[in-house]
């Protein structure tokens, strides 16, 4: 009986408290755009703008220009995509002074030219993408970090959440064993031998 008033007091805790996920805005509105070459790399976050404790994946995009075009003048029309290029190029993702975290590069469906590397970013920050191996024989080593401004970095949800009060893991954590250390208390009340009462004769 104890067990079961132990998951649905956690369960009814949580639900109280408001834990809710936040989808991300889908499609991209701010990423880097740079020339290599004669290649453009376009990098950023997927899904923007780019939350904390959110699935979220590095974009990565790799074009040519058709012969003749402006590059300041550019469109979606003037771009050859590459293609193939999760078998050539390698990706990883590093936060602050961590150790980097490889991804695993995947082509996008039905978006030529355009390569996925999932992510769960669980820090607020700045992140920094190195990409690097060979597009058609010519070597790439490149770094995209939104520390320079040219793509969004991780933020916080709290400002984001409604109705409800922002609520964090952690805090929610420690809700629910505070919780758990009052029903444990209580169990052991109630469990507690009642001292019977001497009679005189």
């Amino acid at each position: 009986m104890s067990r079961i008033f132990r998951a649905l007091s956690v369960a009814l805790l949580t639900l109280s408290l408001g834990v809710i996920a936040i989808s991300p805005i889908a499609g991209a509105s701010a990423h880097e755009r740079r020339q290599v070459g004669d290649l453009w790399m376009v990098v950023g976050w997927k899904a923007e703008p780019a939350l904390l404790d959110e699935p979220n994946a590095l974009d990565l995009r790799v074009y040519r220009l058709k012969e003749g075009t402006d590059p300041a003048a550019q469109t979606a029309a003037d771009r050859i995509p590459v293609l193939g290029l999760d078998k050539t190029l390698k990706a990883t993702v590093t936060y602050g002074d961590k150790q980097k975290r490889d991804l695993t590069l995947a082509p996008r469906f039905n978006d030529a030219g355009a390569y996925d590397g999932l992510v769960f970013p669980n820090a607020v920050g700045d992140y920094t993408f190195e990409i690097t191996g060979t597009v058609e024989g010519v070597t790439v080593s490149q770094k995209f970090t939104s520390a320079d401004g040219k793509f969004g970095k991780i933020e916080d949800t709290k400002a984001l959440l409604y109705p409800n009060s922002a609520v964090s893991t952690g805090e929610l954590l420690a809700k629910i064993e505070d919780l758990e250390k009052q029903i444990t208390d209580l169990e052991g009340d109630h469990s507690a031998p009642t001292a019977s009462a001497e009679t005189e004769e």
